[in-house]
């Protein structure tokens, strides 16, 4: 497989989706991979990062875990601690929650979803947001309330009631 890096720039990027989907419909490349973490604290509220308000994004002015594409010869877990430190200066233990198939907005490809799970005592104002808008930790009740990306409002509900005391 020819290596599968992801850009920066948001209009690249929409144009690296597409040629990734082309390549996925036409058989050549198996499903791409996303890496996302559920960060907790000790208030059992989630870590969320307000996306970009830019209309070149999937999901723009939109919450969601931090996270993102799997690099070329990276693996998950690899891609969940870096996208975690990328997007909050956070270096954490993490663990492998489960994986599922999601498909993206407007798209046909379907992206084999890792999530992982850690713990912060950290707050916002102690991390570096490098990308978005803002971090918060939000609590389950305003999680069904904001606009989250990626579906990713019934995931964290779902983690909540798998981890009722934890």
């Amino acid at each position: 497989m020819s290596e599968i890096l992801s850009p920066n720039d948001p209009q690249e990027f929409k144009k690296w989706v597409d040629q990734v989907e082309e390549k996925w419909l036409a058989g050549l490349i198996p499903n791409p991979r996303a890496a996302s973490v559920i960060i907790t604290n000790s208030r059992r509220e989630v870590l969320f990062l307000l996306r970009d308000n830019n209309p070149n994004i999937s999901f723009p002015n939109c919450w969601s875990l931090p996270g993102g594409v799997v690099e070329y010869n990276e693996l998950p877990e690899q891609a969940a601690h870096r996208e975690l430190q990328e997007e909050t200066g956070l270096v954490l233990d993490l663990s492998y929650w489960k994986v599922y198939e999601r498909k993206p907005q407007k798209r046909q490809v379907i992206v084999d979803q890792y999530i992982y799970i850690g713990a912060t005592d950290k707050e916002c104002d102690e991390m570096t947001i490098s990308e978005g808008q803002a971090l918060r930790f939000l609590k389950r009740d305003e999680i069904n309330s904001l606009p989250i990306a990626y579906d990713f409002d019934k995931l964290v509900n779902e983690y909540f009631d798998q981890h009722k005391g934890s």
